[in-house]
């Protein structure tokens, strides 16, 4: 979830063996849009290295697929385990053997060799002044809240290969769409390919003086919402801006030694009528987040294609060391403080990425007197808290689904081979940076109120920046992932020189779209 002109020498990351495609974008001086069949027998022709899913790996000066699209013809060399030198020649690969491959041309394809991409770019202004703060989200969707076109959501952001491919649900708790159908925007507005299996609407009748809340175990409830009598953090009273979902957000800077410091914010609750309740956030990431991210692909430098073949060929979906970072980081553990003063755990609400906020809930245990002390803690400088609210939970609702019906794409032409993509589990719909397609669905009832949600499941990959190439730090990394605790409290300064400005930084370094009504 990076702006950038592409330079010489492009270096990319392509994961093989889907049975995706992509449609066509506008064609920019800043792209070049290829299909696969566009390379045969012409002097760019890119060499490609593939990594296989036995460990060895091929390096091609020149390839092809065959006519079923099923196996790669190339000439080339095949390294073995060891990387020494096998055979040289004229080879024929079977695509279900790949895990990954690497190239240095950007290719956009209607073959099943689907471009998943690690590039080394130019940039905009804010990614030459730093390359860590590039622009970076998942798919970002836009839908109206009564008067245009608003970012309302990111998709399956923690899924960054596909391994990781999961399904993503975040509340669109500001979208009043009207009409007979319903207008959802998708875009790639970051340095980044994604792989989209499925877009899907979640809606539920609006009852007045109520909204539909969805707690973390998936479930969904009619509730009327309360705001706190009494909203404290270590600057004193946060009230005014946690009782409304808005863009006045409370946040902090992070320690200056250490990143995974702890801070605390205590919400009081009087007047409780219903026992069972649920605590509801509207929250979001800041981008420290995605500085650490950066800066472990930093120390991977051009290591990365050959980390990522490892994750594939090993299956290694539950990897230690990513969830050791995101462990040492956390979530928002919510706290309540019991009959005896002690503070007791309730679970903890996660929500990845800076660019959209979601609303979530966590169930609480029975309210008996009427009232609730909680304690939220969380990693100093990592959240940014737009909402706090206590939802007593009414009637549990099952969502009507409601699935695409047509697409246009970036010029308002009709896309029926996405529609197609979207609605074939097997497939994935691929978008590069810049694309953009607006996706349409049937409103239940054109006359009737109601809450909606998004339902998205793919996965997507980060390019890489030239800096990243160069500064590979294998003993960083390892730290990083066997004791990152330790690791990040030695990033902190790091992080401290650029926190200022890394925010603008990051923000202004994104590739600008425009959203009309």
């Amino acid at each position: 979830m990076l702006i950038r002109l592409f330079q010489a020498n492009i270096l990319f990351l392509i994961i093989l063996g889907l049975s995706s495609c992509t449609t066509p974008i506008p064609t920019r001086s800043s792209i070049n849009v290829l299909s696969i069949k566009d390379y045969v027998g012409k002097k760019n022709n890119p060499f490609i290295k593939i990594h296989m899913m036995n460990g060895m790996v091929y390096i091609l000066s020149d390839w092809d697929l065959d006519e079923e699209e099923t196996n790669v013809l190339g000439h080339g060399n095949l390294f073995g385990i060891n990387r020494k030198l096998i055979s040289n020649g004229q080879f024929n690969i079977p695509m279900k053997q790949i895990a990954i491959a690497e190239s240095n041309t950007l290719m956009k394809t209607s073959s099943p060799l689907s471009a998943m991409t690690i590039l080394s770019l130019g940039a905009t202004a804010g990614c030459l002044a730093s390359p860590k703060s590039c622009f970076g989200s998942c798919p970002t969707f836009y839908i109206t809240d009564g008067d245009s076109m608003k970012l309302m959501s990111e998709g399956f952001s923690l899924s960054t290969t596909p391994i990781w491919e999961d399904t993503d649900i975040d509340a669109l708790y500001m979208a009043s769409p009207r009409g007979k159908e319903i207008n959802l925007r998708v875009t790639n507005e970051a340095h980044e390919t994604h792989a989209i299996k499925s877009v899907r609407l979640l809606a539920f009748p609006r009852e007045k003086g109520r909204r539909v809340v969805r707690l973390d175990d998936g479930r969904y409830f009619s509730s009327k919402m309360l705001i706190p009598n009494f909203c404290r953090a270590e600057e004193g009273d946060i009230l005014p801006k946690i009782i409304f979902f808005d863009d006045d957000e409370r946040y902090t800077i992070t320690d200056e030694s250490d990143l995974t410091t702890k801070e605390y914010i205590e919400v009081y609750f009087n007047n409780v009528e219903k026992k069972e309740n649920a605590l509801v956030l509207g929250l979001r990431q800041t981008v420290m987040p995605t500085f650490v991210y950066y800066t472990m692909l930093d120390y991977m430098g051009d290591s990365r294609g050959d980390g990522i073949a490892k994750l594939i060929r090993d299956d290694n979906v539950d990897f230690k060391g990513r969830e050791r970072i995101l462990d040492a980081l956390g979530g928002v553990d919510v706290e309540i403080l019991d009959r005896n003063g002690h503070w007791s755990s309730v679970g903890t609400v996660y929500e990845a990425g800076p660019i959209a906020k979601d609303v979530i809930g966590m169930n609480l245990p029975s309210i008996l007197d009427g009232k609730i002390h909680i304690r939220l803690k969380m990693t100093k400088g990592m959240w940014r808290l737009d909402y706090v609210a206590l939802a007593e939970l009414e009637k549990e609702l099952e969502p009507i689904v409601i699935e695409p019906i047509r697409i246009e794409d970036s010029r308002g032409e009709m896309d029926t081979y996405s529609l197609e993509l979207l609605l074939d589990r097997d497939r994935y719909l691929t978008t590069l940076l810049g694309d953009q397609h607006d996706i349409f669905f049937p409103m239940p009832d054109k006359d009737a109120p109601f809450e909606w949600f998004l339902e998205s499941r793919g996965y997507y990959l980060e390019w890489h920046r030239d800096p990243w190439l160069l500064d590979r730090d294998m003993a960083a990394l390892l730290e990083l992932q066997l004791h990152p605790k330790r690791a990040l409290r030695k990033m902190a300064q790091m992080y401290k020189e650029v926190e200022e400005e890394f925010e603008d930084l990051f923000w202004n370094s994104r590739y600008e779209m425009e959203h009309n009504n």
